[in-house]
């Protein structure tokens, strides 16, 4: 469809992530003729309509006709004013650690109706955000083409209370007065950015994508995160062939050395006397299947100043089970992917309180092997691999 693009919603579905309409494997939208879509321009217009509605309801009458107020338009005709505005909101449900933190949705307005395209667990309290909590469709084609999301400016809106980009921007000011060291050395290789914990690139359509800037669906993450290890398990997991509801989150607080060799807890900014947006320590994803209710959790280190020597010792949470997933292309010991490893979900659970509750039946049968024997090895996820070229 031209540019800009308006969001399709199918009628009668819930309002969260299954009411939007998406290609199917071959790159086309499917609809049947004599079904009603949702067509809408959040913040926006129409085009080539009367008056300044945000939304119309729309009825296939065939091929790529639609029938709108008893007028026939092509669904390239419905083309918005300007881009589609996301929004992101309490619903006032609870989440995290011990019901602390708070559930916030993000998507689009339909008129008065809200459709979810993704949720966050977040902390006013910390300015942080536990985890972001996605799907993954069985049918990914891949990303939109030729859509630049260069320009695309992270909003914060009313959730953090300061300037978000300020902290970041002076993040080599704050964590050498924090070390009372110089933090040239530290920022050779990487700095602190702002890193997405839904990914822009595991949604297809352009408003979707533009979507995941949200500041709460962010945390500070080491640059060198971004390839390596932690990009390579999201590639795979887009090429999975099975619809995979994916939690991404933070653990733990990263701490460095002072001047005085004491690990002092590394944070970007504070606000009203209180410590906000903490460094996390880890990154994690928790890859739930629903059809098969197999799940792991996959682990990496931020932390720019960690060694592979150290792994086991300071910064190990689990049994690495790395090795019984089979379509996953990680290179153990090679310390240029990143530090990760692999953790069954009941174990990461409980070393990481606050997780969310799955029921899950893919786990470890016998407690004397060091490797699960059955973890994910469907024909449709070792698929994978092939795709990946890995």
């Amino acid at each position: 469809m031209p540019s800009p693009q308006p969001v399709l919603l199918s009628s009668g579905y819930a309002q969260d992530f299954s009411s939007y309409l998406l290609p199917n494997r071959k790159g086309n939208l499917t609809v049947r003729r004599g079904q009603r879509l949702t067509v809408a321009c959040p913040g926006s217009s129409f085009r080539i309509l009367s008056g300044s509605r945000d939304h119309v309801a729309a009825d296939c009458v065939g091929d790529t006709v639609f029938s709108v107020d008893s007028v026939d338009y092509t669904l390239n005709g419905l083309v918005c004013s300007s881009a589609a505005t996301p929004s992101a909101r309490y619903t006032g449900a609870s989440c995290g650690y011990r019901g602390l933190f708070a559930v916030v949705e993000v998507g689009f307005y339909a008129g008065a109706e809200f459709h979810r395209l993704y949720d966050v667990c977040f902390s006013n309290e910390s300015s942080s955000t536990a985890y972001a909590h996605h799907t993954i469709p069985a049918d990914w084609i891949g990303a939109q083409k030729n859509v630049s999301l260069s320009d695309v400016a992270w909003t914060d809106g009313s959730f953090f209370g300061f300037d978000v980009e300020t902290a970041y921007a002076k993040q080599d000011e704050t964590i050498g007065k924090l070390l009372n060291v110089s933090v040239e050395q530290l920022f050779a290789e990487g700095r602190l950015e702002r890193g997405a914990l839904a990914p822009a690139a595991d949604f297809m359509l352009e408003s979707q994508q533009v979507a995941t800037f949200f500041g709460v669906n962010s945390a500070p993450r080491w640059t060198q995160l971004d390839g390596g290890d932690w990009g390579t398990l999201e590639q795979v997991l887009r090429k999975s062939l099975r619809r995979l509801e994916v939690y991404t989150g933070t653990a733990g607080q990263l701490a460095l050395r002072n001047s005085a060799g004491v690990p002092t807890a590394v944070y970007l900014a504070t606000s009203k006397g209180r410590k906000k947006l903490p460094v996390p320590k880890y990154f994690w994803k928790i890859v739930y299947e629903p059809q098969s209710k197999l799940c792991a959790a996959f682990v990496t280190v931020n932390d720019p100043t960690a060694k592979l020597e150290d792994l086991a010792e300071r910064y190990s949470l689990c049994t690495d089970i790395c090795d019984g997933i089979n379509w996953l292309p990680w290179e153990k010991g090679n310390q240029t992917g990143g530090l990760s490893f692999c953790c069954e979900y009941e174990e990461f659970k409980r070393v990481v309180p606050g997780v969310p509750e799955l029921d899950v039946s893919g786990h470890r049968e016998s407690s004397s092997s060091d490797v699960a024997p059955v973890l994910w090895l469907t024909a449709s996820l070792l698929a994978a691999v092939a795709l990946t070229g890995a």
